[in-house]
């Protein structure tokens, strides 16, 4: 349990410095699983559709979000760059990024403990079949190499990161395309 934590900080701030960062904010606990952000019905790709029907798909951004680092810290969890969540819920270069780190994480056999906060993101724009999604994240893990000192740099330390979030709407689900971002002293402040 303590080498799964101690990998999701590691995760998260290997694929920082590979461009491919993960969404942290705010100070809740706001999780989704891949099941939910993969829906079952098409929708239309359409920015200009009015009322619940846009909200409907910036809620569907959101949660393709938050279940893209749900299962990026999953897939580096278990040092698996195959993991078919990736796939389904990233597009390139953001998915061939995330691989990378995978396994270059798993070759540094780096561990974190702590926790981390994926913020309150919201929809910054949609137009037809791209979104673009924002969130302040909280991670408060700390990578250790096996020694059990804290690895230096971003890895070994906790940071706010607000993080900008590229999606594009392939075969009926929002995938997650591009991610970048920015090391902040706090959320919300």
């Amino acid at each position: 349990m303590a080498r799964r934590a101690l990998r999701m900080k590691q995760h998260y701030w290997i694929a920082v410095a590979l461009a491919a960062p993960l969404v942290m904010g705010g100070c809740s606990a706001n999780t989704t699983s891949a099941a939910t952000a993969r829906g079952s019905r098409k929708e239309p790709a359409v920015s200009a559709i009015p009322g619940e029907q846009a909200s409907r798909r910036a809620d569907a951004a959101v949660a393709a979000w938050k279940a893209a680092t749900v299962a990026y810290y999953s897939a580096a969890w278990d040092d698996d760059v195959g993991d078919p969540a990736l796939m389904a819920l990233m597009a390139p270069p953001l998915l061939n990024d995330a691989e990378r780190s995978i396994a270059r994480l798993a070759d540094l056999h780096v561990v974190s403990t702590g926790t981390y906060s994926l913020g309150d993101p919201r929809v910054t724009r949609m137009d037809g079949d791209t979104a673009s999604v924002a969130s302040c994240m909280y991670n408060g893990q700390i990578a250790r190499l096996p020694d059990g000192h804290p690895v230096a740099g971003p890895l070994g330390t906790a940071e706010h990161a607000e993080v900008a979030a590229g999606l594009v709407y392939e075969e009926g689900t929002w995938k997650v395309a591009t991610q970048s971002f920015t090391v902040v002293r706090s959320c919300g402040a």
